[in-house]
């Protein structure tokens, strides 16, 4: 996946890509030339607090596929230019507020663009295993959801796991979907 970042700071129609793909990033130029703008927009991006909070705050987006069927969600190229779309206008709101500190009646970072170019046989290449924990006010923890991806494949499959189990500990009648 690539970023194309315009009109951050001195950076202004620019169509140099940064590849996301990479582990290690160096940035030469003079001063006052967007390094600095660049690399903090770089940590926002890849920021599990603030990827967090796009997820808790925009999970709508799946509801629909969810809805269809409960226990798999493929993944298509609408999906997933829906996501980053979102994605980007979240980091673009937060840049300012958060991540560069400027308050809300600047104009500095008003026409910042943050573009997402990605291929989506990019996301078939990994094989994914994941489990969403719950943890209690005693620091117990409970797996409650299972997710599976096969390499190749663009599904991703979700299990409930330990459900009775949680049910019972929490003296509860059902496990409700809850709404962020």
């Amino acid at each position: 996946m690539k970023l194309i970042i315009k009109n951050l700071g001195p950076i202004k129609n620019n169509t140099q890509a940064i590849d996301l793909d990479k582990d290690f990033f160096v940035f030469v130029g003079r001063n006052n030339s967007g390094k600095s703008y660049v690399t903090q927009l770089l940590w926002a991006i890849f920021n599990q607090d603030l990827i967090n909070e796009f997820t808790r705050t925009n999970l709508d987006i799946l509801d629909d596929k969810i809805v269809e069927n409960v226990s798999k969600v493929e993944v298509t190229s609408e999906l997933v230019q829906q996501i980053l779309d979102r994605y980007s206008w979240f980091i673009q709101k937060e840049s300012k507020e958060e991540i560069f500190n400027i308050g809300k009646q600047s104009n500095i970072l008003n026409n910042i663009h943050i573009h997402f170019e990605y291929e989506i046989s990019e996301f078939k290449e990994e094989s994914i295993k994941a489990v969403a924990e719950i943890v209690d006010d005693e620091d117990n923890t409970s797996e409650y959801i299972e997710l599976n991806k096969e390499e190749g494949n663009l599904i991703y499959n979700f299990a409930e796991k330990n459900c009775q189990k949680l049910l019972k500990r929490y003296n509860l009648k059902n496990i409700q979907k809850s709404n962020y």
